[in-house]
């Protein structure tokens, strides 16, 4: 009886050992797969992140050059200092007249008004061009004031 007992015993030994023999020889072999499949998983989700971030300041710098080539279009170095100067005087000279007792027809005709003498005084020193350049600068800065009130 002793002798079964002890054979059991080993029985049970060896099975357990058995089925942690075989647990180790499927589970090793899968957690590596299941490392390998995160691994790869997380590259993607790098990529795609990678992916969106370099859309994004692609977007950036295509906005940026819209942007800048906005500005260059209405440079500042085409017109000397004193058509600067006069362009500035007329948008100080609407900001006086123009007051909230004016109707709008009114400013627009002060506006107008500024707009035709800013165009007599520049007439004899600068181009067409210049001029056109001026009185667009002129209309930008009173169409922001109005805008702003």
């Amino acid at each position: 009886m002793d002798n079964f007992k002890q054979g059991l015993n080993q029985f049970w030994v060896g099975a357990v050992f058995g089925v942690c023999l075989a647990l180790s020889l499927i589970l090793i072999p899968l957690a590596i797969v299941m490392s390998t499949i995160n691994d790869v998983l997380k590259i993607q989700e790098v990529s795609t992140l990678v992916t969106q971030v370099s859309q994004m300041v692609e977007k950036t710098q295509d906005k940026l050059a819209d942007t800048k080539q906005k500005l260059v279009s209405f440079s500042f170095t085409d017109l000397d200092k004193t058509a600067l100067l006069k362009v500035i005087s007329a948008v100080q000279d609407y900001q006086l007249q123009a007051h909230s007792l004016l109707s709008e027809s009114q400013k627009q005709a002060l506006r107008e008004q500024l707009q035709e003498k800013l165009q007599q005084e520049l007439s004899q020193t600068l181009s067409e061009e210049q001029r056109a350049l001026a009185v667009k600068l002129f209309n930008r800065f009173v169409v922001t004031e109005t805008e702003e009130n």
